[in-house]
């Protein structure tokens, strides 16, 4: 099994025993996760970061829609100012996995979301958020839920979802680097 695939597998709280990465043996989910990561640490731009989450998550994780919230054109939030204007960061779902920092499953709906104050997840029964982390700063986070099946999220598509956003966290980083070097040159 390669270093980086041990090294980022237990850097997200994955256990690497559970996936094999030896030579043609792939099983079919450490196939899928080595897809869907390849083109998270690849992309070149923030705009690619996100929808390479937003392709991650879809696969790996199987919701019916997924949202990347702060980070790529199109995407900036600034989150202090979103939370209650009837935004999907305004949910206790989002708030709880920005402060907490880990991504946090909807266990059930609590009277803010019952009341609307969350258009996207007010017919979800199954939902996620993971906080993209880069240093200790927050830059975003990825939403995905799913209208029709509840408890679709438990531990393991917690996991996954650490790992997709720390891929992305690391991308970001990476991309900030090579602006800051660029700007130095």
């Amino acid at each position: 099994r390669p270093t980086w695939a041990r090294h980022s597998l237990r850097t997200a709280g994955l256990p690497a025993r559970s996936y094999k990465f030896a030579g043609e043996a792939r099983t079919r989910f450490g196939t899928y996760l080595l897809a869907a990561g390849g083109p998270l640490v690849s992309a070149g731009s923030s705009e690619e970061i996100a929808m390479a989450v937003e392709e991650a998550v879809m696969v790996l994780l199987r919701p019916e829609r997924c949202r990347v919230v702060g980070i790529g054109l199109g995407r900036e939030a600034n989150l202090d100012e979103e939370r209650g204007n009837g935004s999907m960061s305004g949910t206790r779902l989002v708030q709880r996995a920005m402060e907490e920092r880990r991504p946090v499953v909807l266990s059930g709906l609590d009277d803010d979301d019952r009341s609307g104050h969350s258009n996207a997840l007010a017919g979800a029964r199954s939902a996620l958020c993971a906080p993209i982390v880069v240093g200790n700063e927050s830059l975003g986070y990825l939403l995905a839920w799913h209208s029709r099946v509840a408890g679709l999220f438990g531990d393991e598509e917690q996991r996954l979802a650490q790992f997709i956003a720390h891929l992305a966290g690391a991308a970001l980083e990476r991309e900030r680097l090579q602006q800051s070097m660029r700007a130095g040159v």
